[in-house]
């Protein structure tokens, strides 16, 4: 098993894409979000898998992890302005505080280490670290990039990008 996975734990991984795929559906943006199986989740070793959502600021995106956190499926990291997000929970009245992690890409300390390491990974194809910081400031790339280091399990995007931009 090239991920690692016993059956028990393939069985848990499958039945929380499922059930995300159920949330997208019934939340009527399956249209905006496409759900790529590609195998490349790893489970998080004390608890649910972390996803990073890069469109935290989106209110289906909201929506989808409030029933993600009730099912106890997965830990949401959201992207976007804090002061934002945290007043689109309270004016949809959601259940996530305390339950997510925000992280503002513009705004976190985070932001110098991502740069210097996509710039360690990138530069022999034209990545300076001028355009790494600006790559970095992008929520698609800033959480692409937590999935690199291992700081989220896997990454749901699209519902503001087009797909090409998304799987790039």
């Amino acid at each position: 098993d090239v991920l690692g996975l016993d059956d028990v734990d393939r069985r848990i991984l499958l039945a929380i894409i499922d059930k995300f795929e159920e949330c997208i559906k019934n939340a009527g943006i399956e249209k905006e979000i496409k759900v790529v199986r590609t195998g490349c989740f790893g489970l998080c070793e004390n608890g649910p898998i972390c996803i990073v959502y890069p469109e935290g600021d989106h209110a289906p995106i909201l929506n989808a992890c409030e029933t993600i956190l009730d099912e106890g499926l997965a830990h949401p990291i959201l992207l976007g302005p804090e002061k934002k997000i945290q007043t689109m929970i309270e004016e949809y009245g959601l259940r996530l505080k305390g339950g997510v992690d925000i992280i503002d890409p513009r705004n976190t300390e985070r932001h110098d280490h991502y740069e210097l390491e996509l710039y360690n990974l990138r530069q022999r194809e034209g990545v300076t670290l001028p355009l790494a910081h600006e790559l970095m400031i992008m929520r698609n790339y800033f959480g692409a990039m937590m999935v690199q280091l291992g700081e989220a399990d896997g990454m749901v995007s699209g519902p503001t990008s087009n797909y090409a931009d998304t799987i790039r």
